[in-house]
């Protein structure tokens, strides 16, 4: 008897499993998810049944298939508006170094595709935002931390095609930070130090995050004047998160051209 197709995966870019790809020993019908790895081919990381609704991903460690999440239904919200650029303004030291740099990565599904991470389940906009302020009068640890940070959270964000919940998300940007703490400890710029602030936007929700003495604002008009409430304040070296969203913050509005907006400082 030949399988029917009754349920349809959520998110872009699924295809009919191909003749000589290995799925699950499982009836019904199969569809796959390819993704570009570090090698530049494209290969089946997640498989869906059609006829069960179910998926299913290949472990790399077990190299085993286990049943998993559904994809997330990645959500288009074309009022939001970002940021394109981003700069650190503070003034040169002594010697004319700046010891603060800006990060800004607005087509974050792009920058993943280019790095072999694709994130095509992603709600959008999706953006990075990072701000790092050197410490100890170098600026070794900002820069190595302001060009590193992403290498991390990409390829955590790219494992993650589920629907990520604000826990989630906060808990994938410490995992970041931790792997990034550990290089910078193995490397050259260790004894300089750094404070860090970040944002990750997603659709309508902001995550952000602090370290040390960097804070991040969420700034408002409120008629003629402008309002800010620190959203994450890391004070005496440790590390603050946040996540805010019309679902999770009463007092956080959708982000878009006349709401609120985050901003590191």
């Amino acid at each position: 008897v030949e399988e029917a197709a009754v349920f349809r995966p959520f998110g872009p870019g699924w295809l009919p499993e191909g003749k000589a790809t290995s799925t699950p020993r499982l009836p019904g019908v199969w569809l796959k998810h390819e993704r570009q790895n570090q090698e530049g081919k494209h290969a089946p990381w997640l498989f869906f049944n059609a006829t069960t609704g179910r998926y299913y991903r290949l472990r790399s460690d077990t190299q085993r298939w286990a049943q998993t999440g559904a994809t997330n239904a990645a959500e288009a919200c074309d009022d939001v508006r970002l940021l394109g650029h981003g700069s650190a303004c503070t003034p040169a030291g002594a010697s004319g170094r700046r010891d603060a740099l800006a990060v800004a990565l607005p087509e974050l599904a792009r920058t993943g595709a280019l790095l072999k991470h694709s994130l095509p389940f992603l709600d959008k906009p999706a953006a990075l935002y990072v701000l790092v302020d050197g410490l100890r009068g170098s600026a070794l640890a900002a820069e190595f931390c302001a060009k590193r940070f992403h290498t991390y959270f990409l390829p955590l964000l790219s494992n993650s095609p589920g629907q990520l919940s604000d826990e989630d998300l906060v808990g994938l940007i410490n995992e970041a930070l931790e792997g990034l703490d550990r290089a910078l400890l193995e490397s050259a710029a260790r004894y300089a130090g750094a404070g860090a602030a970040l944002a990750v936007v997603l659709g309508r929700r902001v995550a952000v995050c602090t370290l040390g003495d960097c804070r991040v604002l969420l700034c408002s008009p409120d008629q003629a004047r402008w309002q800010a409430r620190t959203l994450a304040d890391g004070a005496s070296g440790r590390t603050a998160l946040d996540c805010s969203s019309p679902a999770t913050d009463a007092d956080a509005s959708p982000l878009d051209g006349t709401h609120p907006k985050a901003f590191v400082a």
